[in-house]
């Protein structure tokens, strides 16, 4: 498992390893989750990537940003 701490530190880490999957927190520092998971779906390197959404946000409203939504607080 590797983790970042912001959307920039996360692409970079995605960009140069492409994962398998990644979970993707919406509210980041810098650029949001919804950011993040646009320029992943962007890049040929990521585009095949499964991406998964997490958030203290009402899940309705993050359908479709990525495959998965994973809802905050989790038990």
């Amino acid at each position: 498992m590797v983790l970042a701490c912001s959307g920039e530190e996360g692409l970079g880490l995605a960009f140069g390893d492409p994962p398998d999957i990644a979970v993707v927190d919406v509210l980041l520092p810098g650029i949001d989750g919804r950011e993040v998971v646009r320029r992943l779906r962007a890049d040929k390197r990521t585009r095949g990537c499964r991406l998964v959404v997490s958030s203290v946000l009402d899940p309705e409203d993050l359908i479709g940003v990525a495959d998965e939504v994973l809802a905050k607080p989790f038990r």
